[in-house]
């Protein structure tokens, strides 16, 4: 055989080559990495601003008397999570006959790349007196 036909290791474009494969694949892994995390920290800040609103429209529903059920007013308040700040913004709606209330829940932040993000609750609470249950089936 002809040694001048014979190749012994690697070029200079074939390492080339290897390294522009290489760094793209390299770049896509830190991409698709770095975007992940994002979706992964943005689904845990919106479990746990409705967890939040959940929680809020529940500690409403916790009276025990009609003075209780009288306190359930609007309101505000601030939340430090692990992964963002939230603001929590509820209105109460009043309705005489029958008599409930409408309570919405808004929960806000902003997400990891600062965009304002906010979901809402809304549940009706009511109050009815044990001793006048009769006016239930009426």
């Amino acid at each position: 055989m002809n040694s001048c036909f014979r190749q012994k290791g690697f070029s200079l474009i074939e390492i080339l080559i290897v390294m522009v494969i290489l760094i793209f694949g390299l770049n896509t892994t830190a991409f698709f990495s770095r975007y992940i995390t994002k979706a992964g920290i943005f689904s845990s800040q919106q479990s746990d601003a409705i967890h939040l609103a959940h929680v809020r429209l529940e500690q409403m529903r916790l009276f025990r008397d009609l003075v209780g059920y009288n306190s359930i007013v609007n309101g505000s308040s601030s939340v430090t999570g692990v992964n963002a700040s939230f603001q929590l913004v509820w209105t109460v709606t009043a309705n005489v006959n029958p008599n409930y209330k409408l309570v919405k829940v808004v929960t806000s932040w902003n997400d990891v790349e600062g965009v304002a993000r906010s979901v809402e609750l809304a549940s009706v609470v009511a109050f009815f007196d044990p001793l006048n249950s009769g006016a239930i089936l009426q």
